[in-house]
């Protein structure tokens, strides 16, 4: 016979409703405790530095301990002593017990280890922390980053297109607040940074398409000189790349450059043997003053630039050898270089290097033997 009492009903549904409730709250519990879980793994299996000294004793003591912990890990990275800083961020993480809480200690920790070289504890440690949290753009950032040193450039470009869709999808909602998503951006700010996601992708492609041996040459060559055209401030890398597999190729390319381009490329051409450079096919005026400033062409014309006509007159009137010397300047953050670096060493600008030139004398030294 069927229950026809309104009550019963009622009582089901009711019964229903908890027992979701209690499979959702009993899930979400589970959850929580195998991301705990895993941090905590995480964190065991890096434990191999100890902790700073006092660390424990200041977690102890202090009402507010975090703020001045994570002031002298910082300082600890500015000054080049990421270990130290790695010591303060796993005493740091064995007194959290929110997941949560674990996060920005956790992302701070995988810097640490990319600034320490530590590429690969860097990179386990922004999956672990995009596994429990995957919205999280700057994680993301960091981790294209470490893949761009790991020479994994496909997942670079993987995590490239993952900020890409946080981006789209916050765009389209007016900008989230949310602390694992972007700031509001105004107008100018959301071109720069589109900007900036377009260089990137157009770079890490150029490094895959380099780097990849089973692509056809000249299919190779098209992409590369398609990219090129497409973003101008990767000529640098990619005529490097065509100078290290055929002169002609790289000289046939290199008419082409802008002013610019030349200048911010004279260390490449500097370094030229004179074999290797066919100054009778070279039209550019800008890369022809480079050699006039090497003493390979031999004329009255003075050269657009102020270093290289210096060299020019050097060359042709002091006694004392000279060459140039090359340094590499961000003109984002204005830290100068004794290399050149894609990405700045120290902002993370990628890019962004101003050729330095300086006229330096030639000494010779005599090398003795110790045997």
């Amino acid at each position: 016979m069927p229950y026809t009492d309104p009550l019963f009903g009622i009582v089901i549904f009711i019964a229903i409703i908890a027992a979701v409730a209690f499979i959702d709250f009993s899930r979400n519990r589970y959850r929580n405790k195998k991301k705990e879980e895993s941090f905590k793994n995480l964190t065991k299996s890096y434990d191999v530095m100890g902790h700073a000294d006092g660390v424990k004793e200041f977690l102890k003591l202090s009402e507010n301990p975090l703020p001045t912990l994570e002031f002298i890990a910082h300082s600890y990275i500015q000054s080049g002593n990421a270990q130290e800083a790695i010591k303060i961020y796993l005493g740091i993480l064995d007194s959290l017990q929110n997941p949560k809480d674990k996060i920005e200690i956790l992302q701070s920790l995988g810097i640490a280890y990319y600034m320490a070289g530590f590429l690969q504890r860097a990179k386990d440690i922004f999956l672990e922390i995009l596994k429990n949290y995957p919205r999280n753009p700057q994680v993301l950032m960091h981790l294209l980053k470490t893949y761009e040193h790991l020479s994994e450039y496909k997942n670079a470009i993987d995590a490239l297109e993952c900020i890409e869709e946080i981006y789209d999808v916050q765009k389209a909602s007016d900008f989230s607040r949310s602390s694992f998503t972007f700031a509001p951006l105004s107008v100018s700010e959301q071109k720069r940074f589109e900007n900036m996601l377009l260089l990137n992708k157009f770079y890490l492609s150029t490094l895959l398409l380099i780097n990849d041996h089973t692509l056809p040459f000249s299919s190779k060559i098209q992409s590369l000189n398609d990219i090129k055209a497409k973003q101008p401030k990767l000529a640098k890398i990619i005529l490097t790349y065509f100078k290290s597999v055929s002169h002609t190729l790289f000289w046939e390319q290199a008419n082409a450059l802008s002013q610019d381009q030349v200048n911010n490329m004279i260390d490449i051409l500097w370094d030229f043997e004179r074999k290797d450079v066919p100054l009778e096919r070279i039209t550019n005026p800008q890369i022809l003053d480079v050699y006039r400033a090497k003493g390979w062409i031999y004329d009255e014309k003075a050269c657009e630039m102020f270093e290289l006509d210096n060299m020019r007159i050097l060359q042709r009137y002091c006694k004392f050898q000279t060459t140039l010397n090359f340094e590499y300047r961000c003109h984002s953050c204005n830290n100068i270089f004794p290399f050149e670096n894609p990405r700045c060493p120290h902002c993370g600008e990628l890019l962004c290097n101003d050729l330095i030139c300086k006229i330096q004398k030639v000494d010779y030294e005599t090398s003795y033997s110790l045997l």
